[in-house]
């Protein structure tokens, strides 16, 4: 519960789908980055660690999501995590308590709910990520 508490949820659609007491994560992980090894910390590093994380739970049957918009001093403060450690991030974990429905959109990103509730979420399409070489 006092974790919970550090954690801000889906802004666009908060606090309408703030997960519920009996929903809410079983398990967090909190990715640190160590202030005396990791100088300048690379984000590719952090974000291939949080990704296989999130695949990992998938193995599992769990869901998680990667939170950024924490309380890190407050949580730092709960968990007593060292100063020599920065809180990056943290993986919220359970079982999934749905299936969002992706989109393809070519211009606005934000999520959004339905009028049944139903979380919808707009990814870019590949045509405008990718890029094609001509064959040689």
């Amino acid at each position: 519960e006092k974790i919970f508490k550090t954690l801000r949820w889906a802004a666009y659609v908060a606090p309408k789908r703030n997960p519920p007491p009996t929903q809410r994560p079983t398990l967090y992980i909190i990715i640190l980055i160590n202030k005396e090894r990791a100088i300048q910390p690379s984000l590719r590093d952090i974000g291939a660690a949080a990704e296989n994380i999130l695949l990992s739970l998938v193995s599992f049957k769990l869901g998680g999501c990667w939170l950024l918009n924490i309380d890190r001093e407050k949580l730092k403060n709960i968990l007593k995590i060292s100063d020599k450690y920065e809180i990056d991030s943290v993986i919220a974990a359970g079982y999934p308590n749905e299936a969002p429905i992706l989109e393809t959109k070519e211009e606005d990103f934000k999520y959004w709910l339905d009028e049944k509730g139903y979380l919808h979420v707009p990814k870019r399409p590949l045509k405008n990520i990718f890029h094609y070489n001509e064959r040689v």
